[in-house]
Parts: structure tokens; C-alpha cells; sequence
């Protein structure tokens, strides 16, 4: 078998008097490139095409979050139903999540005004 030792080789080149760097088997052996390895792995991501609709997307999401919490949820029904001699019944029902008085108060506005009656709703 061959004989082992251990043999440095140096990105640039060394005088010839160096302690280091000596010839093994006929060869000086010149270390053409080095890349050190880091401790770490970096993703590095040099464009990013989505970098828009991500940021619009985000300023959506947080529009509608605000409209859910911040905003009352009303709901008006209306049941039409007719009646024997011709005529026909609307019975209303309403729901609110928040101001349940303002929303009672805008709601009987609106049943007078769709009954044909003008009266004013008195402030409880």
C-alpha cells in the first residue's frame, strides 16, 4: 500500500522556504476554490412577484375584521301572507346584535311608514 500523510494546500502561493506547503509525491497541490460552509442556512428570496396581492390581501382582511366588530348587524324580515277576503297581512320581525333601542326605534319608523301612518315614535 502507499504511504499517508497529511498535505496542506493554500489558496495562494507560498515562497519556497515555507515549513508548510512542501511537495508529496512530485506535486505541490494549490487549493483552487473555497467556499466555507456557515453554521446556519439563509433562504434569501431576491424577488417576490406576490409581495401586492399579499399586502392587499392583508389590508382586506383587516377592513373587514374591523366592519365585523366594530359595525352593528341588522336584519329586517317581512312575511306577506293573504287573507280569505282578498286582502293581504305583512307581519315584520326584526334582530340587531348591538343598540337593540336605537334598532326598535328605526324599526317601528319603518313599519309606520310602510303602514301608510305618519306618526312620530316617542323616544324611550
Amino acid at each position: 500500500m502507499g504511504q499517508q500523510k497529511t498535505v496542506y494546500a493554500f489558496a495562494k502561493e507560498l515562497p519556497d522556504g515555507a515549513p508548510v506547503g512542501a511537495p508529496f509525491g512530485g506535486y505541490k497541490y494549490h487549493l483552487a476554490d473555497f467556499e466555507k460552509v456557515p453554521l446556519k442556512h439563509v433562504l434569501s428570496i431576491q424577488k417576490d412577484p406576490g409581495k401586492i396581492p399579499f399586502y392587499a390581501g392583508g389590508l382586506l382582511l383587516i377592513l373587514m375584521l374591523w366592519a365585523v366588530f366594530f359595525f352593528s348587524h341588522q336584519r329586517v324580515w317581512a312575511l306577506v301572507e293573504e287573507r280569505a277576503g282578498g286582502g293581504c297581512e305583512v307581519i315584520f320581525g326584526g334582530n340587531t346584535n348591538r343598540n337593540k333601542l336605537g334598532f326598535e326605534d328605526r324599526f317601528k319608523k319603518l313599519v309606520a311608514s310602510i303602514g301608510g301612518e305618519s306618526q312620530e315614535v316617542k323616544q324611550s
